[in-house]
């Protein structure tokens, strides 16, 4: 799991960087080309590496049904979170129709994978606690992170001018303390109960969050850096040990319906966070424009001096008239930055609270295993592990 977890979380930090030099260096179509030839690359790999196993049992009826609605309502939804913003949401005639058959979709892709003798995805998993509240933690940590690694280059390049590459820099300390805990979670996992470190780990992840509720226009690069370490490690001590115990109490003949199911929970709501994030700075700036532009009036004595200096100011090098307009619309613009400002600091408040909201769930999880005295979880131990280390 930690190596896995390098591959997850240590290469989706560096992709900001590594699309922040594309993008300072090159087209932005080489975003989406480069990924061609890594494809081909994992194709290869796969099939060279990856042998199929006689002993899998495959199913001859496939729920095709099932497949289409998945397939309709994902990429109906997909669409909606894409655009919406864009379209002003429900404001949208066809954004409002697309979402409603997008739930639709869902509705009938739920029951029938509950009604379908052979499903494509057994929503029954469900039932299991352990599954449950691990499939809830692990969409959640996906949330956090990914809607940091949205906002904060949000920020760093509309609001404070960093080049796109240099706001993936501000992301690559996470890689770091990543990579030492994944040394450090295999022997904290050995002294320490899971449920305690998943308890930390969001902790350290509701920590990081905090550092951005005093964001202003002058902060530093190692300010925000700092918070990027705290998070690596938040992150490592809930992911591993979340990983091992939402599959740890499902049946052997359950383990690929669980991973799969546990995987697009966590897809989906990484999609959701993507386009939510960004629809509440938004709608966050907007509100705050509202309250903030009753502070620009002529019976306000503070913008009254502010603006007779900058009138002055402008005047040196332009008629009255003209000085008039361009100082109006200085402090427009100022209105504007300050209220998108105080808009990511009520997200990242939101998603603070989230963090620490989740730590009593850490302690709901069952640590005992129900499979460990029918053999069935150590077949599965065994065929897992490596025959030099078992």
């Amino acid at each position: 799991m930690s190596l896995y977890g390098i591959a997850v979380m240590v290469f989706a930090i560096l992709g900001p960087t590594f699309g922040g030099f594309i993008v300072d260096n090159a087209d932005w179509q080489w975003i989406y080309l480069v990924n061609i030839p890594v494809g081909i690359l994992s194709i290869s790999m796969v099939h060279a590496n990856i042998e199929e196993l006689s002993s899998r049992k495959i199913y001859k009826k496939t729920d095709f049904l099932g497949m289409i609605s998945l397939v309709l309502w994902l990429l109906s939804m997909q669409v909606v979170l894409d655009k919406g913003q864009q379209y002003n949401w429900f404001d949208c005639a066809w954004i409002s129709w697309l979402a409603g058959f997008s739930v639709c979709m869902f509705v009938f892709f739920v029951i029938r994978e509950l009604e379908s003798s052979a499903p494509l995805i057994n929503l029954r998993l469900f039932k299991d606690k352990n599954f449950f509240i691990g499939t809830i933690l692990s969409s959640s940590i996906n949330m956090i992170v990914f809607s940091s690694i949205v906002l904060i280059p949000q920020f760093l390049q509309n609001m404070m001018g960093y080049t796109a590459m240099l706001s993936g820099f501000a992301l690559a300390p996470r890689i770091f303390s990543c990579v030492l805990m994944m040394v450090a979670i295999n022997y904290l996992m050995k002294i320490f109960d899971n449920r305690v470190l998943i308890a930390i780990g969001f902790f350290f992840l509701g920590i990081s969050i905090l550092f951005f509720i005093n964001l202003n226009l002058r902060v530093s690069f190692i300010y925000i850096a700092i918070p990027q370490v705290l998070m690596g490690i938040g992150v490592i001590m809930t992911f591993i040990p979340v990983s091992s115990l939402v599959l740890g109490t499902l049946p052997k003949s359950e383990l690929t319906n669980g991973s799969s199911l546990h995987n697009l929970c966590k897809s989906t709501m990484t999609a959701v966070i993507a386009s939510v994030a960004s629809t509440l700075v938004a709608r966050h700036s907007q509100m705050h424009q509202v309250y903030l532009v009753e502070n620009l009036s002529n019976f306000n004595l503070v913008f009254q001096h502010k603006f007779a200096a900058l009138l002055s100011t402008f005047m040196s090098n332009a008629s009255g008239s003209f000085a008039a307009i361009k100082t109006n619309s200085y402090m427009y613009k100022s209105l504007l930055t300050q209220s998108r400002l105080m808009a990511y600091v009520d997200v990242f408040e939101t998603f603070a609270f989230i963090a620490f909201l989740l730590i009593p769930l850490a302690f709901l999880f069952n640590t005992e295993n129900k499979h460990k005295n029918t053999g069935e979880h150590k077949d599965i131990v065994m065929k897992q592990i490596p025959g030099d280390r078992i």
